[in-house]
């Protein structure tokens, strides 16, 4: 009898998706740097789940690519070259601080493409297959409270989109993970946004293999008005236009993640290289976008939205770009080190009043008044939470105070409705969230509420 020295895979969950936690509540990252509690903000916030950096890189943890795990490193300093200088790591403590703050882990695996070594010239192949494997397999048997695995990411980028064979590189690293933990989520590398190149890429992969499709999309709060193309509503014509995608190549069970999407406050510039425009939006624009993002997500089919760049902004060296712009909590930059932003307040008010939803059955209320939309969104204990708002911004002449009203279903006996955005000027000048947000109790009258709108969206809940 011939026995094979190769790891016998065994048998995945049907669908893995279906045991980790359902709440759609992501950070990309849900660290705040600088912090001495560095996930504090993220557990007052309500934040259910992280993905955090540096990824898991076979350069950083298996610099001489011995595939030994006795050899192998899981902190110190290493060069990157994306950003010309050394970066420290320690993925112990970022696990431990993480799995101690109740947040749920997705992390990054693979290899940097920059460094010169580890990948076979112009292919998505390593150097040394087994010596990868092995680095990959080690990873999962180390940190086991990692739920979610993504191999590698945006690899649709101009500067890996000229490698070849990526479909390969996703199985070797797939394999070895699965072989550790059958029951681990495994999430293709997100998309940046170039349709045909994952057109390709899933007729290579073949129906089989993936637990997650994951697309990104930044960065306008307006809506799409600064910059088209950017605004919430487009997560709907992505969402239908790579579930599409997936049912055509065979993965109709594969569920559909946004694991970077967010937009900015303050001024920046954005548009292609060269053609860039400055755009200015406020803190207030921010906040009242990043409720819409989630929604319209949910009822697009998309399970789990992360909102990057990230808690706190500042992505690498200052350079005033828009990732310096996007996050929830100042860096020193615009405001002091730590301090909240309004869309950091949007974010704790919509955990609550989310809460409980039955997520998969959020779907949209037809409405009236023109840039009005509506969300109603089922609670597992029985009533619904209605989501609704008006684009001021797509309302020629509109000026503070002007309102607009809706009517929609309403069956409880009673409706409060709560702002989406704190009453403040900046979410500096929070000090009491749970006072912050205006409140009105409405009257329900055949089977209907009207709900008065401004800018901010609001929350209907019947308590």
């Amino acid at each position: 009898m011939l026995i094979s020295a190769e790891p016998i895979l065994a048998l995945e969950p049907v669908d893995p998706c279906a045991a980790i936690d359902q709440r759609p509540f992501g950070m990309h990252p849900a660290m705040a740097f600088g912090l001495a509690d560095r996930y504090a903000p993220a557990r007052a916030a309500g934040v259910a789940w992280t993905r955090d950096p540096p990824y898991v890189m076979w350069q950083l943890v298996d610099p001489q690519r011995t595939g030994d795990p006795a050899r192998m490193r899981w902190a110190g300093s290493a060069r990157d070259p994306s950003i010309g200088k050394d970066r420290p790591f320690d993925f112990d403590r970022g696990m431990r601080d993480a799995v101690k703050s109740g947040l749920h882990l997705m992390w990054n695996i693979g290899i940097e493409p920059i460094s010169e070594g580890y990948l076979q010239p112009g292919v998505w192949k390593p150097t040394d297959p087994a010596a990868y494997a092995s680095f990959v397999r080690a990873a999962v048997r180390r940190y086991p409270e990692v739920e979610v695995w993504q191999v590698w990411n945006e690899i649709d980028l101009p500067a890996t989109r000229r490698l070849t064979g990526f479909a390969d590189f996703y199985r070797l690293t797939r394999d070895a993970i699965k072989a550790v933990n059958p029951a681990a989520v495994v999430v293709l590398a997100g998309s940046a946004g170039a349709f045909e190149y994952y057109d390709q890429l899933l007729a290579e992969l073949g129906g089989r293999g993936v637990d997650v499709f994951d697309f990104h999309l930044y960065s306008d709060p307006l809506g799409g008005t600064l910059s088209a193309g950017e605004g919430y509503a487009d997560i709907e014509a992505n969402a239908r236009r790579y579930r599409a995608l997936l049912d055509n190549h065979g993965f109709a069970a594969t569920r559909l993640w946004s694991t970077e999407n967010g937009s900015f406050s303050g001024a920046v510039k954005v548009g292609p290289e060269g053609q860039e425009i400055e755009s200015t939006a406020t803190e207030a624009d921010q906040a009242r976008d990043l409720p819409k993002r989630w929604i319209v997500a949910l009822a697009s089919g998309v399970e789990k939205l992360f909102w990057a760049w990230g808690m706190t902004e500042g992505f690498g060296p200052w350079d005033d770009d828009l990732f310096d712009h996007t996050g929830l909590l100042y860096d020193g930059h615009g405001g002091r080190l730590g301090a909240p932003k309004l869309a950091y307040w949007a974010y704790w008010q919509m955990t609550r009043q989310l809460e409980g939803c039955r997520w998969r059955r959020v779907s949209r209320i037809k409405t009236s008044a023109p840039h009005a939309r509506a969300y109603r969104c089922p609670l597992a204990s029985g009533g619904d939470v209605v989501v609704a708002w008006w684009d001021t911004f797509r309302v020629p002449g509109w000026t503070p105070g002007t309102t607009a009203a809706i009517t929609v279903p309403w069956e409880g006996a009673t409706a409060i409705s709560r702002a989406a955005v704190p009453s403040a000027a900046s979410g500096a000048e929070v000090a009491k969230p749970e006072d912050a947000f205006t409140t009105a109790t409405l009257a329900p009258r055949d089977g209907a509420v009207t709900l008065t709108l401004g800018a901010d969206p609001v929350y209907v809940r019947e308590k």
